[in-house]
């Protein structure tokens, strides 16, 4: 057979033809900067929402949003148990470390790798864990027992939960703290 002709280029949008030219924008106005100074700069950081798992634990109720008349748990509550691997030994674990804590606080915990040795370390470095939701919430934004002994080396014993995870949760550690530490006196 005789040779085949080269094909021209294939192009999708057709025949290669060149683009019109761009008008350019006109640049956009300055804006004043966000901050005047760092005193008008506060920042709040309520980590409670976060923690909480999903509603696939709803206490029971099945698809419909309606509680089992039989007291078994739900189908979503057995899938979203199994999904999180929260077996009845770490049930009984938690539950001995957290006796009123309910499987949808067991759930949270497992989901964020909360262990009994975990809850341990954090109180032995002196954070008073009082609640399953606590030992979530410092887990979550990862507090752990060296964070909370170097913070207390720097000065800062004795944090709430709340305080620990608001620090964590904005990357302040020990290094910061004694970075910042020539920075005290107003004069300098």
């Amino acid at each position: 057979p005789p040779p085949l002709p080269p094909h021209p280029p294939l192009s999708i949008r057709g025949p290669l033809v060149p683009a019109p030219p761009r008008t350019p924008r006109p640049p956009a106005p300055p804006q004043a900067p966000l901050l005047s100074s760092l005193d008008a700069f506060h920042v709040d950081l309520d980590l409670d929402p976060i923690v909480d798992v999903d509603d696939d634990l709803g206490g029971g109720a099945d698809e419909k949003g309606e509680r089992r008349s039989d007291g078994r748990l739900s189908v979503d509550e057995l899938i979203a148990l199994r999904i999180h691997d929260v077996t009845p030994e770490y049930i009984d674990e938690m539950r001995a470390t957290f006796p009123d804590a309910s499987l949808r606080q067991i759930a949270s915990m497992r989901m964020h790798g909360v262990t009994t040795a975990y809850v341990r370390g954090m109180r032995a470095a002196g954070v008073q864990v009082r609640s399953s939701r606590d030992a979530a919430r410092l887990r979550q934004m990862g507090v752990t027992p060296a964070f909370v002994k170097q913070l207390a080396e720097a000065g800062y014993r004795n944090l709430s939960v709340r305080e620990l995870t608001r620090l964590a949760a904005a990357g302040v550690d020990a290094d910061f703290i004694s970075d910042l530490e020539k920075y005290k006196d107003k004069k300098r």
